[in-house]
């Protein structure tokens, strides 16, 4: 088996590291920047147990639903552009969401979303490029350089207590990601 270099990894992944770096920086607004704001809501142990797992059953099997339709229909553009309309005002509506319940709710909404949308996200990289390990290692670089980026404004961001540019961030990036993906695809083919 023969690899390629890094750097000659990183000039086939064209078209692809943006998207990638977009990718990674929605990749843990839900374990950690809901998981954070959402102690503003919940007082006990339990609280936060029952809310962690809501969101996760309730996104499992909306995604077990959607992802086994999607593949059946090969149309995943057409579902990255509602869904990530649909993310972004989901994420746009968290910070102004100021009651206990309609917190759950709400979060629930996007967890569904974004639980639907993360097959469709890896499919984007996966339908243009061979997955060999040079394309897991590239990819896997710029998905982490996304995550570290944004972690690192959300610290920010928390620490002076500036839960709506929080929001405001990850919402621009959702609302952007389908149009970078279709932008961005034209430089593969």
């Amino acid at each position: 088996v023969t690899t390629i270099s890094f750097r000659e990894g990183v000039r086939h992944f064209k078209g692809l590291k943006t998207i990638s770096m977009f990718e990674g920086a929605l990749q843990h607004f839900s374990g950690i920047v809901i998981a954070v704001y959402a102690l503003l809501f919940l007082k006990t142990n339990q609280e936060v147990g029952y809310f962690l797992s809501y969101l996760g059953l309730v996104g499992f099997i909306i995604g077990m639903i959607l992802s086994r339709h999607s593949d059946k229909q090969q149309k995943r553009k057409s579902y990255i552009f509602v869904l990530f309309t649909l993310m972004s005002l989901s994420i746009f509506i968290l910070p102004l969401v100021k009651k206990g319940l309609y917190w759950f709710i709400a979060a629930g909404i996007f967890s569904v979303i974004y639980t639907i949308s993360s097959p469709l996200r890896l499919a984007v990289s996966l339908d243009v490029r061979v997955a060999d390990m040079s394309f897991w290692k590239v990819r896997e670089f710029f998905l982490n350089v996304g995550r570290v980026v944004t972690l690192l404004l959300t610290v920010i961001l928390f620490y002076f207590k500036q839960y709506f540019f929080v929001f405001a961030l990850f919402g621009f990036i959702a609302l952007a990601y389908p149009f970078l993906v279709r932008n961005k695809l034209k430089e593969v083919k």
